[in-house]
């Protein structure tokens, strides 16, 4: 995941964090990170199902061009879902010494996707030309995420009190 990492910050996060790493050591930190990481994972991939933002905006659509070449190739023309390679790609790594979770993909165009750009092809017929990628984000938090965050660290400090 050295190619696309984003971090999350916020105060309630951090203070619960703050509370239950006082409790614990690195080591004793592993489940709850454990248990964020499988939340956090099921919550992108919830997203690639409905096809929408963390805050619950579906996704841009892809273009009539691209919709067409996807259903005549595979049926079915999900967004950012060609062959799953991306979906596959999300994973999260437990990172308890130092108190964190790192969630995202290795894939070269994971950013381009959470973020939106453009890319430069080459062109074989016409020659270079610009594609426009709009952000279609898969990755972040809403406030549900944020509670349910806040109440899996409660659990835990509920079950070492």
């Amino acid at each position: 995941m050295a190619d696309f990492t984003t971090e999350i910050s916020d105060a309630d996060l951090n203070r619960a964090i703050g509370t239950i790493t006082r409790r614990l050591d690195s080591n004793g930190l592993q489940p709850v990170l454990q248990d964020l990481g499988e939340y956090l994972l099921d919550q992108v991939q919830t997203r690639f199902d409905t096809q929408t933002d963390p805050q619950g905006t579906p996704w841009a659509d892809i273009s009539p061009a691209w919709k067409t070449e996807k259903e005549r190739r595979r049926g079915i023309p999900k967004i950012l879902q060609f062959r799953g390679d991306l979906r596959r790609s999300i994973v999260y790594q437990v990172q308890a010494s130092q108190r964190r979770v790192v969630i995202g993909s290795n894939l070269p165009y994971a950013n381009i996707h959470q973020f939106g750009g453009e890319i430069q092809r080459t062109g074989r017929r016409k020659g270079p030309y610009t594609i426009r990628i709009d952000a279609r984000p898969y990755l972040g938090l809403n406030a549900a995420d944020r509670q349910e965050i806040i109440q899996i660290i409660r659990d835990h400090l509920a079950g070492i009190s």
